[in-house]
């Protein structure tokens, strides 16, 4: 009683959102592995040969990023390739960002290649690597991504996607992808805020 209500677009007030919300991962701590959802827990991944995975990530803001890797427990002088893709309207990965070549295992451990990737629009993309053998390397499961939970086990999310590549130098475009639970573990290492 004695309370007027009142209705105001919400757009309106657009300058007001922007100077009083913190998007999630509007920062990042510097020298660190980037990853952006929460997992469910780590587990060993034997690839597929000439698959190339994609893992999700959300960049918040514009940023650089420095190394890529994920962490080999067996091989066999196999060969990975890392690369970033951008993701497209309906969140499937879509044009190759960055191709950052190969490496060959001759050794188990954290593996990867160090070179800058400048992300200067922020959205959703993937991490991505493809093998010509089947070395284990570190995997996991997440327990929330944009991409939605397996309706046949609700507490399990979609982590990203994998398609059909020849091992070689990453496509232009993502291969035809399939929605996949788990998938490698491939980290981003911060650099920079942009």
């Amino acid at each position: 009683e004695g309370v007027t209500y009142s209705t105001k677009d919400i757009f309106d007030h657009s300058e007001d959102l922007d100077a009083h919300h913190f998007p999630l991962f509007n920062s990042a701590y510097i020298g660190t592995a980037y990853q952006t959802f929460p997992h469910r827990t780590y587990h060993s991944l034997t690839l597929t040969a000439n698959r190339l995975y994609g893992e999700i990530i959300c960049v918040q803001r514009p940023m650089t990023f420095s190394d890529i890797w994920c962490e080999v427990s067996t091989q066999a002088g196999q060969k990975l390739r890392f690369g970033v893709y951008n993701a497209n309207a309906n969140l499937t990965p879509n044009a190759l960002q960055k191709d950052y070549g190969e490496i060959t295992l001759a050794s188990t451990g954290i593996k990867g290649i160090t070179s800058d990737l400048v992300v200067a629009t922020p959205g959703y993309y993937y991490v991505c690597l493809v093998s010509d053998g089947t070395p284990t390397i570190s995997g996991l499961y997440f327990t929330s991504t944009p991409l939605g939970a397996d309706v046949t086990s609700l507490y399990t999310h979609y982590c990203g996607f994998y398609g059909t590549h020849t091992y070689g130098a990453l496509p232009a475009t993502f291969p035809t992808p399939t929605i996949s639970l788990t998938l490698p573990n491939v980290m981003l290492e911060t650099k920079t805020l942009d």
